[in-house]
């Protein structure tokens, strides 16, 4: 298969996982809240992915929820947020191809030189990110469920099935690891507390 369209094979598979794990986001937060479905709709339908995972981190924390369960949804969006970062820069910026490597770059959009981001990937970051997006899917779902009001029954027992068959593997490390994106206009010292700072902020 030519690069390009492995590239957009892996692209397409991607975006489909993460908006998977952004709408169990969503049905996690109106479990959660515990207030009518209508008004909990009202109040994420359109807030952005970090929000909402704030959102969710305060009703759990509301909800009195036991220290192991915390932290494995900390754990989960903590992975999720490292990802977004990633789907965010090639989704809004898109890629060229430079023999092995995929090149995403904001230089249609940037306000000053200095703020030029290079950002060069390969096709198994594409595929770490989909198979941790799989895993967090269904490490969500198993995270105190009580979903079947919210999600049709075709749907409810294909999460039962990939359960079943990928147990083994949910519990794995993450393969997705941070691409940080070079920044070759930006003075080296300025260039190294953005670096420093981004790292502290994501896994």
């Amino acid at each position: 298969m030519a690069k390009a369209e492995l590239y957009f094979e892996a692209l397409g598979r991607f975006a489909h996982q993460f908006a998977m794990v952004e709408a169990l986001l969503h049905f996690k937060f109106i479990i959660y809240a515990g207030i009518p479905q209508k008004i909990a709709r009202m109040l994420t339908g359109r807030m952005a992915l970090g929000d909402l995972s704030g959102a969710i981190k305060k009703m759990v924390e509301i909800n009195g929820w036991d220290e192991k369960l915390r932290t494995e949804l900390d754990v989960l969006l903590e992975q999720i947020n490292a990802i977004s970062l990633f789907r965010d820069r090639i989704l809004h910026r898109g890629a060229n191809i430079d023999e092995d490597t995929y090149v995403s770059t904001n230089e249609a959009t940037y306000r000053m030189s200095e703020d030029l981001e290079v950002l060069k990937f390969n096709i198994d970051d594409l595929r770490h990110a989909i198979r941790d997006l799989r895993c967090i899917n269904l490490r969500l779902f198993r995270l105190g469920s009580h979903l079947e009001e919210m999600m049709s029954p075709m749907n409810l027992e294909s999460m039962h099935r990939q359960i079943r068959n990928e147990v083994g593997e949910l519990f794995g490390p993450w393969q997705y690891k941070y691409v940080q994106p070079d920044t070759p206009n930006r003075p080296t010292q300025k260039r190294f507390r953005s670096q420093k700072r981004r790292r502290a902020s994501s896994p």
